[in-house]
């Protein structure tokens, strides 16, 4: 499993002109799944996400590394996107994306990963995009602050023909 999480002053999220989320202050989650990926990855990494100390106390700058705070001690929103793109590589100059899970299996661990962080937080300071869906995704960076967190490994579970495709790669 990984996260792109960005640090956000606001974020919203559209399909077909239909605004499907929106929130303030806070982060935004892209979630991508992959083979091997379980529940027990997604607890791991909400309870990573909902301690992340990502903004000051008071008055601090960004400039004076006082990382003190967290979403939960701020009260602030959290939107979640699916985004199996996370899990694309080079195939020459061809994006390649069987690394990403099926998308059936894909589409109930991110539900998954949604009802749990809305159990663990609050329902209503999680938004969400439209999973399989093709998305507007709009927001605005605060610092900017971004940061990749991944589970552990999953090489052992891949399919063989991921690993053939990523040993076609390096010739």
């Amino acid at each position: 499993m990984r996260l792109l999480i960005q640090r956000i002053l606001r974020g919203a999220v559209t399909v077909e002109g239909k605004l499907v989320g929106k929130v303030n202050k806070g982060i935004h989650i892209l979630l991508g799944v992959t083979h091997g990926d379980t529940e027990a990855d997604i607890e791991h990494m909400i309870n990573r996400v909902l301690a992340l100390n990502l903004w000051e106390k008071g008055n601090s700058t960004m400039n004076q590394k006082t990382w003190d705070t967290n979403l939960v001690q701020n009260g602030y929103d959290i939107m979640v996107v699916s985004q199996f793109t996370l899990y694309g590589y080079l195939k020459g100059n061809k994006p390649d994306f069987h690394k990403a899970l099926e998308h059936e299996q894909a589409k109930d661990l991110y539900i998954k990963f949604v009802e749990v962080l809305q159990a663990k937080y609050a329902k209503d300071k999680v938004q969400t995009g439209a999973f399989g869906e093709y998305m507007n995704v709009e927001l605005e960076n605060d610092g900017p602050v971004t940061l990749i967190i991944e589970s552990a490994p999953k090489s052992a579970v891949e399919p063989a023909e991921v690993k053939k495709s990523v040993e076609d790669t390096k010739d």
